[in-house]
């Protein structure tokens, strides 16, 4: 293998190793504004459906629940005894979501990521004696990492590869010259 091949392959693997380890170090620093900000949507969900159920007519309540499913993408349950509960999954953000959460709307709000077979990021609330569950979509607690992180990944490894090409060929040239 020439001195140029082996520079080459040396600075190409420093450099997307490099790369790596920053997205990696972005997702975990990103973790806790984030982890803040969905749980603060969520609480702020929770309050107003609470306020909106209380306050609303008993006629029109399903009216409103109807609403909310069609322009939120919210559901809201009454939780029963029967019901077959899929727990939230080890993740670290929904872990610090689901401890934010319950941090402000109390020690007895329970989670759950599926409901009787139905999917989505469960919290529960009580109005008077009564609990009840709101369904947020699960989109939007996933990492939102679509076709233009790819993009970006693909342009940022091209670029990678031609400055180590360019930063191999020029400390090749010269060592090449000297040992002829």
């Amino acid at each position: 293998m020439t001195l140029f091949a082996r520079s080459f392959l040396l600075i190409a693997a420093l450099i997307v190793t490099a790369v790596l380890a920053s997205f990696q170090i972005y997702r975990v620093y990103e973790r806790e504004p984030r982890s803040r900000e969905l749980a603060q949507q969520t609480v702020s969900t929770v309050n107003l459906t609470r306020a909106a159920l209380v306050s609303a007519d008993p006629f029109l309540r399903r009216d409103l629940l109807v609403e909310l499913n069609e322009t939120e993408g919210l559901r809201v349950f009454p939780a029963t005894a029967s019901e077959k509960l899929e727990s939230l999954p080890e993740d670290a953000l929904l872990e610090r979501v689901e401890k934010r959460v319950r941090d402000t709307l109390g020690a007895d709000t329970r989670f759950a990521y599926a409901r009787d077979g139905e999917e989505g990021f469960l919290v529960s609330f009580f109005i008077d004696e009564d609990e009840y569950w709101v369904m947020l979509p699960r989109e939007r607690f996933d990492p939102d990492f679509g076709l233009q992180w790819l993009g970006w990944g693909a342009a940022l490894l091209v670029l990678a590869l031609a400055g180590a090409w360019l930063i191999a060929s020029n400390i090749a040239r010269p060592l090449a010259a000297l040992t002829r």
